[in-house]
């Protein structure tokens, strides 16, 4: 997503971001890899039902515990059987990107930070943005965490 939208500035600005975006392979993903990884998303559980029903069984037992598991895995669902899939691609890959993401930190983060993620990033998806504020005890867990030797 970051290449998206900063690669193509690098043809039009003169700043030094720009500059160093010019000679990225930008393009690879001019035409909106997001789209089309959605798109084949689409088609590899359309042509490989059992294997993405193995996939979100496998995601259910390893996160489903965790704050807007079982709610993401019921909208991936229900977004790859409905008519109007490709209109949902782009969030329902971003949602099994993050519930993906939140299996493997259940797997080896402490258990706050796996809970931090899930109850950030998968209770309530509506709309949010990455970089959307995270406030309290969660902030700072999550901030001793990455200045932590341990880590």
């Amino acid at each position: 997503e970051a290449m998206e939208c900063l690669g193509g500035n690098g043809y039009v600005e003169d700043g030094p971001l720009a500059r160093a975006y010019r000679e990225a392979p930008v393009n690879a993903i001019w035409e909106g890899s997001g789209n089309v990884v959605a798109l084949d998303l689409l088609r590899a559980a359309e042509r490989e039902e059992e294997a993405m029903e193995r996939l979100l069984a496998a995601l259910a037992k390893a996160a489903g515990d965790l704050p807007g598991a079982r709610a993401a895995l019921d909208r991936i669902k229900t977004n790859l059987r409905i008519p109007a899939r490709e209109v949902h691609a782009r969030r329902t890959a971003e949602t099994l990107a993050l519930l993906a993401a939140a299996a493997a930190l259940k797997a080896t983060a402490p258990a706050e930070i796996a809970e931090a993620f899930a109850q950030h990033r998968l209770h309530g998806i509506t709309g949010r943005s990455y970089g959307d504020p995270i406030s309290g005890t969660l902030a700072e867990t999550l901030i001793a965490r990455s200045f932590s030797r341990a880590a």
